[in-house]
């Protein structure tokens, strides 16, 4: 156990047969005295057997992100079925009781995955001899670390509320623009039952590549919608409305909430264009940091009349990004680089000159003009 020592018992068994037996014991009736032979090997033979090593426990250990340690903690036990289960944890980052995936334990080898965080995270360990430490390597798409856990405790496992039948009017896909107050986060929900009816679903955000989160669970009930993210700290409260076309709500994220409401179906293609944005831009990106960048911003209008375009740096030829979701109305201009994980929202001045604007990436908000490079058609 931990904090004790482990105290180890050798018996020669080929010296013992030939020691012959006091004399006091020799006096005993035969039946005691083999009976009690028999209880002192059985009692010898007990404090020899020590139980195997078990994964069963919770284990915390550090592992190295960029710019910081980060505790880890993993809990494994079996369930009442006799099956692994586990959770991970990184508390300092919000991230708590993220169920494992292909969790395999085999002797002394322990493998798990954690599907729902960003780099598909992997662990491949080895448990101790005395049972108080596994070593492995924790593996992401970018890199490796050693990771070392220690044992600290029973097992803690909180799992997921399980998932509720999910009805026709929660089917489907959902788009909503998240606006915390330094950045807008374009987000679609979509929601399907599986084959027993229960829901089943995922987050994408689609100015970050368009990346896919299961939700860790879902309840629904009459018109309410509740769902949990566990491997980015989210949690979403909702109702649907009386035409069910959208749910209203709050998004919860670490210490953090904002308003957010989902309207049925993807988001609306790029709007068309109009002569006063067509054409090329360029605008100062400065970071503050002594790291400037001078973007160059083509829009033209596609086959059908709406928006497309292409953003890049300056200074770098041949290395130009698409730009997606072009929204404009009026003399306002919405968009984004899903491969820079960016938006920009700006508004056309009276003069058709310059659009000014926010760039928003990586959850920093910088100040941003594009100024016309090419003169705009005029109206006939």
């Amino acid at each position: 156990m931990p904090g004790c020592q482990d105290h180890v018992f050798f018996v020669n068994l080929t010296e013992w047969a030939f020691v012959p037996a006091p004399k006091s014991l020799m006096k005993l009736p035969h039946r005691f005295t083999a009976f009690a032979l028999a209880a002192a090997a059985l009692g010898m033979t007990g404090l020899a057997q020590q139980p195997p090593p078990t994964f069963s426990g919770r284990w915390q250990g550090t592992i190295k992100v960029p710019g910081q340690d980060v505790v880890v903690i993993v809990n494994l036990a079996k369930s009442p079925k006799g099956e692994w289960m586990g959770s991970f944890s990184m508390p300092e980052l919000g991230a708590t009781d993220i169920p494992l995936d292909k969790l395999a334990v085999a002797q002394t080898k322990v493998h798990f995955l954690l599907a729902s965080m960003p780099g598909n995270p992997s662990f491949d360990g080895s448990l101790g001899p005395d049972g108080r430490e596994m070593s492995g390597t924790f593996s992401t798409a970018q890199s490796k670390s050693p990771l070392t856990l220690k044992r600290i405790g029973e097992a803690q496992i909180k799992p997921p509320t399980p998932n509720t039948p999910l009805s026709k009017d929660f089917e489907g896909t959902w788009h909503a623009t998240l606006d915390p107050g330094d950045t807008q986060i374009r987000l679609l929900v979509k929601l399907t039952r599986a084959a027993d009816g229960t829901a089943s679903g995922t987050v994408v955000s689609v100015d970050q590549a368009n990346r896919e989160v299961p939700l860790t669970s879902i309840q629904q009930k009459d018109r309410s919608l509740d769902f949990e993210i566990r491997s980015i700290a989210v949690r979403f409260h909702g109702t649907l409305n009386n035409a069910a076309n959208a749910i209203a709500g709050a998004w919860e994220q670490m210490s953090r909430t904002a308003p957010v409401t989902f309207h049925r179906g993807a988001f609306p293609p790029n709007s068309p264009l109009s002569k006063a944005f067509e054409g090329t831009w360029q605008a100062s990106l400065d970071t503050g940091e002594a790291y400037k960048v001078l973007l160059a911003l083509k829009l033209t209008r596609a086959a059908d009349g709406t928006s497309a375009g292409l953003i890049s740096n300056a200074y770098q030829a041949g290395k130009d990004a698409p730009v997606t979701n072009i929204t404009i109305k009026d003399k306002s201009l919405q968009l984004a680089v899903q491969s820079l994980a960016a938006t920009y929202s700006g508004t056309l001045n009276d003069a058709g000159t310059e659009i000014a604007g926010t760039w928003h990436q990586l959850g920093t908000a910088i100040p941003l003009t594009f100024k016309r490079t090419t003169p705009a058609e005029k109206k006939p």
